[in-house]
């Protein structure tokens, strides 16, 4: 009867062990989008892939841009080991010049937030 026990608590043991290591790994196929010149009123969508190189499942809870110019839509449902999402980001191009934007991506991972920029000129529209 106490081998039977003391068997129970290796495994419990281990298992807690083995689970406990599990972490949610994120990774990015890029976290930089730099538009180069882009004319005035032109479509400013940049998209970002993202996959799940963890053990569990990763849960973006929330993503903020760093300006109103900029808006974002992401997956809001966990995303499972090994799967792929994208994160889009939609730079409003009405001001002409330089802007460096960035987007922090809240979630589940030890490297929360993840921050990704977007880049580039808007110039003049041509004719």
């Amino acid at each position: 009867m106490n081998i039977r026990i003391l068997f129970l608590a290796v495994i419990t043991f281990m298992s807690i062990q083995i689970f406990s290591q599990q972490v949610a790994e994120i990774s990015f196929d890029k976290t930089e989008h730099n538009y180069g010149e882009i004319p005035r009123k032109a479509d400013g969508l940049s998209v970002f892939t993202l996959k799940n190189t963890g053990q569990k499942p990763v849960v973006i809870t929330n993503v903020q841009t760093s300006c109103g110019c900029t808006a974002t839509n992401w997956p809001k449902e966990p995303i499972m080991p090994g799967k792929e999402k994208t994160i889009e980001v939609l730079y409003d191009t009405k001001r002409l010049g330089f802007f460096s934007k960035t987007i922090n991506v809240y979630n589940n991972s030890k490297t929360s937030p993840i921050v990704l920029t977007i880049k580039g000129n808007v110039i003049k529209e041509t004719k």
